[in-house]
């Protein structure tokens, strides 16, 4: 598979969407838990903030085909 560098085919309009996903998805990485400078806190902490984000946020794709949650062996308390 190769990625085309240039194509053929002139732009008719600016990919407004695109730059809008983009920028989306920019601040979105900005403003995750492990990406924030934490000077106060320890590195556990944002160690356990960056653990319950992915928790919350992630996705397991067995849990997206099947839709049923997957049981947790591990609870936190």
């Amino acid at each position: 598979m190769v990625i085309p560098v240039h194509d053929i085919n002139p732009l008719r309009r600016t990919p407004w969407v695109t730059y809008a996903l983009v920028v989306a998805n920019l601040v979105v990485l900005l403003l995750s838990p492990g990406t924030l400078p934490h000077a106060a806190a320890s590195r556990g902490l944002v160690s356990c903030q960056m653990a319950a984000f992915y928790d919350h946020f992630g996705a397991i794709p067995r849990e997206l085909i099947r839709d049923h949650q997957l049981r947790n062996p591990i609870q936190v308390v």
